[in-house]
């Protein structure tokens, strides 16, 4: 069913400026953003063998919604960005548009390999003003608190996936005791910083390439066979 944010959200004016910003127009305007580096580096296209957006909208300095515009929308490639997105924590929303119709995504949603991704939102390309209008005000969060800002963000899940890992790495030590949480929990940190370093491009060499990943052989290829034939 189409639907479209109300004409009284449409008409509401909030105290911030709003902006869509390019890979052209942001490196200049970027002063004063929040997570200007991930989102600048999104835009130009770092991690376009996963999900290059062509433009990124910011309510005030916080950015609200990453825009992509396709020839039609591919669920295998809606779940891959979403995913992503979701591990990036940074961009709550994806809208994704054709020349005719618009879709909102929830980017703060933990994906499921096992059941189909559903829009939040489902309308007709002409409403994205409209649109980001509702996200400049916070009225379109609100409506859908529990897809956008409920419990389900991947720092949460992330704590939770921690607190387990750290449980296993104690008992394999002999007990959760609270020295062996302690190891547990300093080594998880150092694994959490070094991902960190090599996130920001702080460390590098050639198990780190600058950009996309390198493709790695099936086992018994003629790639992998090859390349164990050079190897020293």
């Amino acid at each position: 069913m189409t639907t479209r944010p109300s004409k009284d959200r449409q008409a509401t004016i909030s105290p911030w400026p709003k902006a869509v910003y390019t890979a052209k127009r942001f490196p200049g305007e970027r002063h004063g953003l929040r997570y200007a580096h991930i989102v600048r580096r999104a835009l130009r296209g770092d991690y376009d063998y996963v999900f290059q957006p062509d433009s990124v909208f910011y309510a005030g300095s916080i950015p609200a919604a990453y825009i992509k515009t396709v020839a039609q929308f591919s669920e295998p490639d809606i779940r891959k960005w979403q995913k992503f997105l979701w591990n990036q924590a940074v961009v709550p929303a994806l809208i994704v548009k054709t020349s005719t119709q618009l879709r909102v995504y929830s980017a703060a949603t933990r994906p499921s390999d096992s059941e189909d991704i559903q829009a939040i939102l489902e309308t007709t390309a002409d409403a994205l003003v409209s649109i980001e209008a509702s996200l400049e005000t916070g009225d379109f969060h609100q409506e859908h608190r529990d897809t956008l800002i409920g419990g389900h963000r991947v720092d949460r899940y992330l704590l939770r996936s921690l607190n387990a890992t750290a449980t296993k790495i104690a008992r394999s030590r002999g007990g959760v005791t609270a020295a062996n949480l302690d190891f547990a929990h300093q080594f998880l940190t150092r694994i959490l910083f070094i991902c960190y370093l090599i996130e920001r491009g702080m460390i590098k060499g050639r198990h780190f390439p600058e950009r996309k990943p390198r493709t790695v052989p099936a086992q018994g290829s003629p790639g992998e066979q090859g390349h164990r034939q050079g190897s020293p």
